[in-house]
């Protein structure tokens, strides 16, 4: 086989297995899981009730305005391609997104390092477990996260460009961190904007930094001013400075002993508030399991020289990101999530090392690396064995033969030959089959104790000619009852819940089974339950099941 038919046979294989990690498995096999996916789920089943798509909302009463509509949109496209606004398709758009963001990565590595680098950082990003995870929730911070990546994408792609079509590269940046704002307010914007302002600096570009900044700032107020206007019709002011000042400003800044602006549903200026050192653990937790891996490309990166544009551009990201983000008055593990974009081309920048002149490295840094994949490859052999204790399905141990096999295969090349390109190929088949059965099993069997869809289908059998209420008035579980039972429940406080119940007109409620405690008895009513302290439905007269 030539080398060229080899690179083309490396990049099928990292393709056909992104494509099975991302899409064969976590979109379709399970159900909404909380607490992001309930808010989603309401607020997009509503849109597609009340075809008002301008203001998120929930119930048809709460203007949800956290976060602009554009994934909501893309969940709505997802349901009119396959007919069903189904867990799955609600989850499509980020699966997609996580795949495109792993696309950037590989164009990016590809060009700089080599299709041989690109295709194993690939595998390695692929195999990252928050990212994963991120991409395969439906919300809105995957959507943030991508803009990110693709602004990154496209200043690092100017470092090599000719002087003439910078300029061209710059607007496509300047507007895709304007249109970012449908995907999360001004997030992406504070993330990629002085990530590139310091690179540019470096470089010595104010001119086009400035230039940059001007072109942002004029087509952002052009692209939002359509969302603005559409807030300002349905809900005047009020909804005009929620969902741009509150939801903006309020979540950079720590501005809230000095304004009163939240309430119960929109709360930017009090959410999320944690102390500046938030961010430095998830340093070391974000590329799990490739963390010691990633030191080693680190410190290989910072040993070498002299670094090329990339290089630097690099490690501006990786310090930039984390303290631009720890300046924010609002943080969450999510929001680190684009740093991931400079920690895969780090792995790339270490794979062509490895790949070109696996001597160079000393002794301890390739140790560490052979060992983190050792130690993944072990767990992995014994996944099988792990799978069938965790829950009871023996059927699992079946390939538990192949995968000890192909472990002591990996092992005992390794001892013979050494870390060679075939035994990083082989390596990568393996990881990727055992890691697509692990989730293959794993993931219906942890819906089968987080899915509360039993629940509400039994509930929907009870409803036949009652009226049905709640007590939840909140972000999380009303949107999911809305969802599940496709219908808007009137709130009902829980002192009226025993009145409403009392009464001879056939009525539920949905609530929270630590609230039963304050209704004292309750005669002539039956009840449903989850089994746990998250939803419990309560209906007068004869169960439907009853004859």
């Amino acid at each position: 086989m030539t080398p060229r038919a080899r690179d083309a046979a490396l990049v099928a294989f990292t393709w056909i297995a992104v494509v099975a990690l991302y899409l064969g498995v976590g979109v379709w096999d399970h159900d909404v899981w909380a607490p992001v996916e309930p808010t989603v789920a309401g607020i997009t089943w509503e849109m597609q009730s009340s075809g008002d798509l301008a203001v998120p909302r929930i119930n048809g009463e709460h203007a949800f305005l956290d976060t602009p509509p554009l994934y909501y949109w893309l969940a709505l496209a997802a349901a009119r391609v396959s007919g069903s606004l189904d867990p799955g398709t609600l989850r499509l758009p980020a699966a997609l997104l996580g795949v495109l963001g792993l696309g950037l990565v590989y164009g990016i590595a590809r060009r700089a390092y080599g299709v041989q680098a690109a295709c194993a950082a690939m595998l390695l990003a692929a195999s990252t477990g928050l990212y994963w995870d991120l991409v395969h929730r439906a919300g809105t911070d995957v959507a943030g996260t991508i803009f990110a990546f693709v602004g990154f994408a496209l200043h690092a792609r100017s470092l090599e460009a000719a002087p003439e079509r910078i300029a061209r590269w710059d607007a496509a940046l300047a507007l895709v961190v304007a249109a970012s704002f449908y995907a999360k307010n001004l997030f992406t914007g504070f993330v990629v904007l002085p990530v590139v302002a310091v690179d540019l600096v470096r470089r010595g570009e104010l001119r086009r930094l400035v230039r940059l900044f001007l072109w942002t700032g004029l087509l952002g107020l052009v692209l939002a001013l359509p969302w603005a206007i559409a807030l300002h019709r349905e809900g005047g002011w009020p909804f005009v400075r929620i969902a741009l000042v509150d939801n903006t400003i309020g979540r950079l800044l720590p501005l809230e002993s000095f304004v009163g602006l939240s309430d119960r549903i929109n709360d930017a200026w009090i959410a999320e508030k944690e102390p500046y050192h938030f961010y430095l653990p998830l340093l070391f937790l974000y590329p799990t399991p490739w963390a010691p891996i990633a030191i080693v490309a680190l410190v290989r990166l910072l040993s070498r020289g002299p670094w090329s544009e990339l290089q630097r551009f690099l490690l501006v990201g990786l310090v930039a990101v984390p303290l631009v983000l720890s300046l924010s008055s609002a943080k969450s593990t999510d929001y680190l999530s684009p740093i991931l974009f400079f920690v895969f081309l780090l792995l790339a920048d270490l794979a062509a090392e490895v790949l070109a002149a696996p001597s160079r490295l000393r002794r301890w840094e390739l140790w560490t690396i052979v060992g983190n994949l050792a130690l993944v490859g072990a767990a992995g052999a014994v996944t099988p064995l792990a799978l069938a204790i965790a829950f009871s399905r023996w059927w699992v141990l079946l390939f538990l033969p192949l995968t000890l096999a192909a472990g002591f295969s990996l092992a005992a090349r390794l001892r013979a030959r050494g870390p060679d390109r075939a035994w990083y190929l082989g390596y990568g088949v393996c990881l990727v089959a055992i890691t697509f059965l692990a989730l293959r099993v794993a993931l219906p069997e942890v819906d089968a104790r987080k899915s509360v869809r039993p629940f509400f289908e039994a509930v929907e059998r009870e409803l036949d000619g009652r009226a049905l209420w709640t007590t939840f008035d909140d972000v999380y579980r009303l949107p999911l009852v809305n969802y599940s039972l496709e219908r808007r429940v009137p709130v009902l406080p829980v002192d009226q819940v025993a009145a409403r119940l009392s009464s001879p007109e056939p009525a539920g409620v949905v609530l929270r089974p630590s609230e039963v405690a304050t209704l004292g008895a309750l005669p002539g009513t039956f009840t449903l339950g989850t089994g746990d302290d998250r939803y419990l439905f309560i209906a007068n007269g004869r169960p439907a099941s009853t004859p």
